[in-house]
């Protein structure tokens, strides 16, 4: 999945459909490239998920 969405980000098909107004084209195209760039960083550690608490209720 990861792969299949740095692909779209260098063929630039998401930006075909922004071609009417440039301004909002370069809006996209830093947005897209900031996904890039956090798409390519490493994953953050696993986070240890505390157990759920249950009280008994009478």
């Amino acid at each position: 999945m990861k792969d299949k969405a740095i692909e779209i980000i260098d063929n630039g098909v998401d930006l075909e459909r922004r071609e009417e107004d440039p301004k909002l084209m370069k809006k996209r195209e830093a947005v897209l490239l900031k996904l890039k760039e956090q798409l390519n960083s490493p994953q953050p550690q696993a986070k240890k998920v505390p157990k759920r608490f249950v009280a008994d209720t009478f």
